[in-house]
């Protein structure tokens, strides 16, 4: 790929700069993918339905992941708990 890119005129210094971008959208998608599945989770959501949700669209299903609604007894933050005791 990099003796392609080299071919096309693009510098070293943009090869490397393109790297960087793709390395940083790979962790951001992968953090997002986690973070929208334990969010999935605690929330008592179907498990399933979000994996596939998540592979489809990767970090766009975080944002809807807040749309599911809870099940009964899935676990909540100590806030809400202490608030309601």
């Amino acid at each position: 790929m990099q003796q392609l890119l080299q071919q096309l005129g693009v510098s070293q210094a943009e090869i490397l700069q393109i790297e960087n971008m793709f390395v940083a959208a790979l962790i951001l998608t992968l953090v997002s993918i986690l973070l929208t599945l334990w969010l999935a989770h605690r929330r008592g959501l179907n498990m399933p339905f979000w994996t596939v949700m998540v592979l489809v669209f990767g970090p766009l299903a975080l944002p809807f992941v807040f749309f599911g609604k809870p099940k009964k007894g899935a676990s909540k933050p100590a806030s809400e708990i202490d608030r309601h005791e």
